[in-house]
């Protein structure tokens, strides 16, 4: 009787069970979606500011309908994923896929900013998906990776560089270029390979007064150009601009101290209508190689002339003679501040000494008087030649320092 009440019990068990044993082996041998993705770019490359098409391939292997189909991008901020009917920077619906098929997907574009940067990008793909089995909605998705090269004016090299170290290059660059412009020499000379090492130089310099500029200030428009080596179009047209103005402000400073120079040689131009005054002024100011020693030119012809001094013009050499400040002329308070210049007998040889001298004369009103002229030997007698005398360049043969007490630029007499 135990016996058979175990018979009936299992006999139970297995008519009970046995359904749900076989729906779940039913169930175990559908298969489940899993959508297969592939993404094909219409090219690997593009430029700053262009678009290119894609295809998007899925199929279903399975026996159960999946809906709710959406394509996502994540990479650079730059690069959006288009559809006519998507507003740009939400998900792509693609709508259903039936039991066992594949579709292609077209229509849709892979679109680059004008403010993106060049360099190679990893763009990652991912689709998402439901599928409904016994009321309970199942979510899954598939993901694919894709490289883009993003260049800029269909050239990855600017001279030769990569645009990756355009950063060092651009802004040296557009500044020769700008002084070359406006024909400053230093720029006007350079070769090739001369301007390529000095617009690194240059570069440098100007990144790292931007890059100071922008630690210290907070000034964005300095921060974008040293964050990171990638170059956008933006960033390009910056670089070339910081180029620019720090050229211009070189120019301007190079036209600033033109401009003077040509003044000051105007007002160094020697012409024969000079004052001593103006006459030894000049001579120390263009040859202030001046020690206290006299000259002797000797020409090709054997004229030869003594001279205290001397300086050049374009075409000769101007012999200049020994001038004096009288004692006679001389007020108390004056002659005390003469002491400065020299030992109370005779003033310091110097340039640098005379040349204080001749402006502190200028201001007293202090008359700088002829005391011994150049002079030119005649036979064994020294003939006097006149205040200044003019050698052309042409006509000498020999100059040289010679010894004579009385050859002294300035003396107080």
């Amino acid at each position: 009787m135990r016996h058979l009440n175990y018979l009936i019990g299992w006999l139970l068990v297995y008519i009970i069970g046995c359904p749900g044993l076989l729906q779940a082996q039913a169930d175990k041998d559908v298969k489940l979606p899993a959508v297969a993705l592939a993404i094909t770019l219409e090219r690997g490359a593009v430029e700053i500011g262009d678009s290119i098409p894609l295809v998007v391939q899925l199929s279903n292997g399975a026996a159960i309908p999946v809906s709710n189909l959406r394509l996502s991008l994540n990479g650079p901020a730059f690069v959006s994923l288009r559809s006519m009917d998507v507003a740009p920077g939400d998900s792509i619906r693609l709508g259903e896929l039936v039991p066992f098929t594949a579709t292609n997907r077209n229509g849709l574009r892979l679109v680059v900013a004008k403010n993106a940067l060049v360099g190679d990008f990893n763009l990652l793909f991912t689709l998402s998906y439901t599928w409904q089995q016994k009321g309970v909605v199942y979510h899954n998705q598939a993901v694919i990776e894709k490289p883009l090269h993003i260049g800029l004016l269909g050239t990855d090299k600017i001279i030769g560089i990569p645009l990756a170290f355009a950063q060092f290059i651009v802004p040296g660059l557009f500044f020769l270029s700008l002084l070359a412009l406006v024909k400053v020499p230093f720029a006007k000379a350079l070769d090739t390979q001369e301007k390529l090492v000095f617009s690194v130089l240059i570069s440098v310099l100007c990144l790292f007064l931007v890059n100071y500029i922008g630690s210290t200030s907070g000034w964005s428009f300095a921060r974008q150009l040293y964050e990171g080596n990638t170059i956008s179009l933006e960033k390009l047209f910056y670089l070339a601009l910081v180029g620019v103005v720090l050229g211009g402000m070189f120019w301007g400073g190079y036209e600033t101290r033109q401009y003077f120079k040509r003044i000051q040689l105007a007002r160094l131009a020697f012409r024969e209508d000079d004052k001593p005054v103006e006459l030894v002024w000049k001579a120390l100011k263009l040859n202030p190689r001046y020690e206290g020693h006299p000259w002797m030119f000797t020409c090709k012809d054997e004229r030869v002339y003594y001279c205290a001094h001397y300086f050049e013009t374009d075409l000769h050499y101007i012999l200049v003679g020994v001038y004096k400040i009288s004692k006679g002329d001389l007020q108390p308070k004056q002659e005390e501040q003469l002491r400065q210049f020299g030992d109370g007998k005779q003033f310091y040889q110097t340039s640098r000494n005379l040349l204080k001298l001749l402006d502190y004369s200028k201001e007293a009103g202090i008359t700088l008087h002829e005391r011994n002229l150049v002079k030119q030997q005649k036979n064994d007698e020294l003939a006097e030649a006149g205040m200044f005398y003019a050698i052309g360049k042409d006509e000498l043969r020999l100059k040289q320092h010679v010894v004579m007490d009385h050859m002294k630029l300035i003396v107080l007499d």
